[in-house]
């Protein structure tokens, strides 16, 4: 999973044009899950989650983009992203104790 790495004053290093081209592209991809997470769980949780997924490196190429305040997720697959890639990302997705409900959009 790509993430686009935030520059600061001390590091003047230029981002890497490939990830831009594949940032701007990500934004095209459909919305494939729809994650809500419990209601107790607290924003730092949330947060911790999503460093850990990253860190997981789940296969695929996916965007995740996450309104903590609500509490909600929405995963974004590549189109070469293979079914069992985004099966795997699912059921990791499903089995964690922070989440309450995976669904794909059109289960509204």
């Amino acid at each position: 999973m790509g993430t686009v790495g935030a520059v600061s004053d001390r590091d003047p290093e230029p981002p890497d044009p490939e990830l831009d081209a594949l940032e701007a592209a990500s934004a095209l991809w459909p919305v494939a899950l729809e994650v809500r997470f419990r209601r107790d769980v607290s924003p730092q949780a949330i947060a911790d989650f999503l460093d850990t997924l990253r860190l997981e490196d789940l296969p695929g190429e996916a965007r995740l983009t996450t309104d903590v305040d609500a509490r909600r997720s929405t995963v974004a697959f590549a189109p070469w992203t293979r079914g069992a890639e985004r099966t795997r990302w699912e059921r990791r997705l499903r089995d964690d104790h922070l989440v309450a409900e995976v669904r794909t959009p059109d289960e509204g």
